[in-house]
């Protein structure tokens, strides 16, 4: 019975097995063996299709980020402070100077 490594050099399950190593497996690791490829296959898969969900994740994100900037752009400025338009003032000085002078 020949001797051969199920794994490559970086511990994957290896799927480049030869006619002549696939022959030398008895029957009984032959279908161990099959279970093995197929869980691998499964493992595969399933990290696949989580590659491909992250990217439709970081998608829709980079979507959610720029609709949030196109929001902000369209909204008025407004001075808080002075009611003028454009930037500035705070609110919480505001509600505090409401609080004091009321």
């Amino acid at each position: 019975m020949a001797e051969f490594s199920l794994f490559n050099a970086l511990g994957e399950v290896r799927s480049d097995f030869t006619d002549e190593e696939i022959a030398a497996v008895s029957p009984e690791r032959q279908e161990l063996w099959g279970a093995l490829i197929a869980a691998n296959t499964t493992m595969q898969d399933a990290e696949a299709e989580q590659r491909e969900a992250t990217v439709q994740i970081d998608k829709r994100v980079a979507g959610l980020r720029a609709a949030e900037l196109a929001l902000g752009e369209a909204r008025p400025k407004r001075n808080l402070r002075t009611g003028s338009e454009g930037r500035g003032g705070c609110p919480s000085q505001n509600y505090s100077r409401i609080l004091v002078t009321a």
